[in-house]
């Protein structure tokens, strides 16, 4: 799961949320192991990353990084 990075919140707003965040999904989900990924650059931020509808990404959490893994050219 990615959630955007909250803007205009300070360092400590955004620990807090990504804490709230992470606790929700695991008590909702029931996996604790479920890869998630807060403040990340999308949404309405700058810098503003774009992630296209529709096309299956990958999340590595060794790496910390997140790939499409499919062409987002149709």
């Amino acid at each position: 799961m990615i959630f955007s990075r909250a803007r205009d919140y300070s360092d400590e707003e955004k620990k807090k949320l990504e804490e709230k965040i992470v606790s929700i999904v695991v008590k909702e989900f029931d996996k604790p192991g479920l890869p998630i990924v807060a403040n990340f650059d999308v949404g309405h931020t700058d810098p503003q990353l774009v992630l296209p509808l529709g096309v299956k990404a990958e999340i590595d959490c060794g790496e910390r990084r997140v790939k499409l893994i499919e062409s987002w050219l149709k």
